[in-house]
């Protein structure tokens, strides 16, 4: 008869990806123990409680300025709204 764990297993240490990898092929992470964390979020500085009562604006933009503007939001890792909000926040700062 198998005898079913009860424990939780320690994450081994690992040495390279691929051996990361390996061991997540074969086990579940349900399997690990697990240690409560105290998550926080924290406000981005320079934004206020304004921020918040954002109101929708439409622009036309040349097919060219949209395709610049996408893929330097993608570059940047972030939406091309959070782009644009941004590059406007920058100028109207100034």
């Amino acid at each position: 008869m198998h005898e079913e764990k009860n424990e939780k297993n320690a994450l081994p240490k690992f040495d390279s990806l691929e051996k990361i990898a390996e061991y997540f092929d074969l086990h579940s992470s349900e399997d690990l123990a697990w240690e409560p964390a105290d998550l926080r979020i924290a406000k981005k500085e320079g934004f206020s409680s304004e921020d918040k009562q954002m109101v929708h604006v439409s622009i036309k933009l040349s097919k060219q300025d949209l395709s610049t503007l996408r893929k330097a939001a993608k570059k940047a890792g972030i939406s091309q709204g959070n782009y644009l909000r941004l590059l406007i926040r920058k100028v109207v700062s100034q």
